[in-house]
């Protein structure tokens, strides 16, 4: 299940972010590790979608950040967020969906 639903027009790009401090302290870690966390994409048909994420990174010790970008209108989107533990090497998967939707309407 999702931590949390976005929507997002087809041209914009937006960066989202998942602060995993909770999960590293738990497992006695203090930092994501740059070079494994990562962040990936599928539409609905599970097939991958590499050019809905662009650029990631650890933008803080604890906080993993992708630049979510493109998407096809009236497609939806899993995002998963993993990020690895630098110490520990555990790994936690924190999802997004996001709805490109080129035009958003109705009461917000």
């Amino acid at each position: 299940m999702a931590q949390a639903i976005i929507y997002k027009r087809i041209g914009e790009s937006n960066p989202y972010q998942f602060n995993f401090a909770d999960l590293l302290s738990e497992a006695g870690d203090s930092a994501l590790n740059a070079s494994t966390s990562t962040v990936t994409a599928k539409d609905s048909s599970g097939v991958a979608a590499a050019s809905v994420v662009g650029t990631v990174s650890v933008v803080t010790s604890t906080i993993l950040q992708a630049i979510i970008q493109a998407g096809t209108d009236k497609e939806d989107y899993t995002i998963p967020f993993k990020g690895v533990g630098a110490t520990s090497g555990q790994s936690w998967i924190k999802v997004i969906e996001v709805r490109v939707r080129e035009l958003i309407s109705g009461n917000v």
